[in-house]
Parts: structure tokens; C-alpha cells; sequence
């Protein structure tokens, strides 16, 4: 189903404030990382960006809130376990967090960790006094900040997480071999009616990469307008009857591909590229007022659907 919220993940800027995570801003962060080092294959910054969204998410956190050192730390490791060293140095480079020694100075340990983790009370000089003790017994006088918060998130969260719950996985990338099911051999499955959707660019479908093993969908409404002859302005219930054929579609896409994938767990990212330009152009709505109504208006399509959707992105 769709979120009810768009940004359900924050971070903690270094200086303290708390903003949305955007995963267009990390995707281009990491497009500049792979062009400087040589590497022009644009999906895989898109695929990094989705997996350590999907990460995020699917986290321990029960807030929600990660420091931006801890993100892009995130980041590093994955360039690095899939084979793009270069590429995790440039972005280690642009993103550097300063280090800091305090590893005996609890006063800023219990800043750090109240800035990062929004603790407060005892719950503060309880896992301060922890985190000073494992950096003490570790012998670290000087690491990044990043260091200290994972000591004070483990602290935090090791009496809150079940023994069996799974850690998050690191994607690895086979370069040899980079596309999961490539995106011919996806198509060559497909029904009729769902090719000539795609043929029409009503509906936009992507290879699966080994990297991050997911499956992104794009509707375009401004095609599917046109496909349908409609003239401005319209209404929401003038769709309704269409949003079955589309839903098709999507599933025919969706099926095949988890068959392909050998994978049905895979998330699932539905893009709508032209929802800013059809609700002013073809709903007489102002932008970005109208997106809780495009939302609400998507739900009715996402109800024909026989898989989750993990994230919705209008633009």
C-alpha cells in the first residue's frame, strides 16, 4: 500500500538539525562519487541509493532517525563490498565527518548521542557510561562520530531486537554478471496488452540488477491521458474505470519478474514521473498542494494490485 507519510526516515545533519532523508539527493551524491571515479553506469548509483533506503527502513530503529555520518558511512561500505573501492574513496572524501577524540571525555560522548539519538535522562547517562567503557576497553582515542553513535544505537537497541532478527544485508555486485534478468528477456515474457502499455510509455519497467534485487514500475498519466483521448480538466472518477487495465499490467510485470528473479520478496518501487504536470495540466490542481489528493487518487489503483508496494515517488 502506499505510505501515508513520504519521508518516513530523517537524519541528523552534524550541526544538529533534523531533515528528510531524500533518496534523489543520495543518488546524485553517488553518481558524482562513480563519474569521478570512471564509471558511467548510472544504474548502480540508483540501486545503492534504493538499497540503503530499503535498509533504513527495515532497520531496528524504531525511530527512524539515523545521523548523516552513519549514512553515508552506510554508503562506503557498500561501494566497498561490491567492488568500487575507487568510487567508495571519493564519497568518503566529499562526505568526510571529522574525527573526533572522546573516548574519555564522557561530557561529549552524551552530547553526541543526545544529538544523534535523541536520548535523554538516565537513558543518556546509561548508555553514555556504556559507550565510554567499550571505547576504553576497545583502546579508541580517536574515531568518527559515526563510531561512538553504532556503540550508543547497539547500546540502545540490543534489549529492543528479537536474537533472531536477521542483520541487514550488504549488496555484492557481480560485474561480471550485473543484471539479475535483463531487461529483454523480462519483456519477451510479457503479455500483449502489457507490451503495448509499454510500447505507449503508459507503463515503464527496469531490468533487475544483482546489486540491489528490486523491481521499478513507472506509470506515466500524462501518457495514459492521451492514450485515452482525454481533453482538460477531468476528474478523479473519470480514471477509476481505467486503473483495472493498468493494474493488469502491473501485475503481469511483477509476476514475471519475481519468476525470472527465482525472488517474490523483492521490494517493489512505483515511480510517477508526470504526477506534478497531469494534476495541474489535466485536474486544475495546483502542485504541490494536490499531492495528498494524487496519493489518495493512486490508492484506488493500488488496491488492484497483487504485490506490496514498498515506496511511492510523485514528481
Amino acid at each position: 500500500m502506499i505510505k501515508p507519510a513520504e519521508n518516513v526516515i530523517m537524519l541528523v545533519l552534524n550541526s544538529g538539525e533534523l531533515i528528510p532523508f531524500e533518496p534523489e539527493k543520495l543518488q546524485s551524491s553517488i553518481t558524482r562519487s562513480f563519474i569521478a571515479s570512471g564509471i558511467r553506469d548510472s544504474y548502480l548509483a540508483e540501486d545503492i541509493a534504493l538499497a540503503v533506503e530499503f535498509a533504513l527502513v527495515n532497520s531496528p530503529n524504531p525511530d527512524k532517525i539515523f545521523a548523516i555520518s552513519e549514512l553515508n558511512a552506510t554508503v562506503v561500505r557498500i561501494l566497498e563490498a561490491s567492488g568500487y573501492p575507487e568510487t567508495a574513496q571519493h564519497h568518503k572524501r566529499h562526505n568526510a565527518c571529522v574525527e573526533i577524540s572522546s573516548a574519555n571525555d564522557p561530557a561529549i560522548v552524551e552530547k553526541l548521542l543526545q544529538r544523534h539519538l535523541a536520548l535523554y535522562g538516565h537513558a543518556l547517562a546509561d548508555i553514555t557510561a556504556r559507550v565510554v567503557d567499550a571505547a576504553a576497553r576497545l583502546g579508541i582515542t580517536l574515531a568518527s562520530p559515526t563510531l561512538y553513535v553504532e556503540l550508543g544505537r547497539y547500546f540502545q537497541t540490543a534489549n529492543l531486537v528479537p536474537e533472531e532478527t536477521p542483520p541487514l544485508k550488504i549488496p555484492r555486485h557481480n560485474r561480471k554478471a550485473p543484471w539479475l534478468v535483463e531487461l529483454d528477456t523480462l519483456s519477451n515474457t510479457l503479455s500483449d496488452q502489457t507490451r503495448e502499455l509499454i510500447e505507449k510509455n503508459i507503463i515503464g519497467i527496469n531490468g533487475i540488477s544483482s546489486l540491489f534485487p528490486s523491481l521499478r514500475l513507472e506509470i506515466r498519466f500524462l501518457k495514459l491521458a492521451a492514450y485515452l483521448q482525454f481533453e482538460p480538466v477531468i476528474t478523479e472518477m473519470m480514471l477509476l474505470p481505467y486503473f483495472k487495465e493498468l493494474a493488469d499490467g502491473l501485475n503481469d510485470c511483477a509476476r514475471h519478474s519475481f519468476e525470472l528473479a527465482g525472488d517474490n520478496t523483492m521490494p517493489v518501487f512505483l515511480n510517477i514521473p508526470d504526477m506534478s504536470l497531469f494534476a495541474v495540466k489535466y485536474l486544475d490542481a495546483e502542485w504541490p498542494e494536490s499531492r495528498k489528493d494524487c496519493r489518495e487518487m493512486l490508492s484506488h489503483l493500488i488496491r488492484h494490485l497483487d504485490f506490496n508496494v514498498f515506496r511511492t515517488r510523485l514528481n
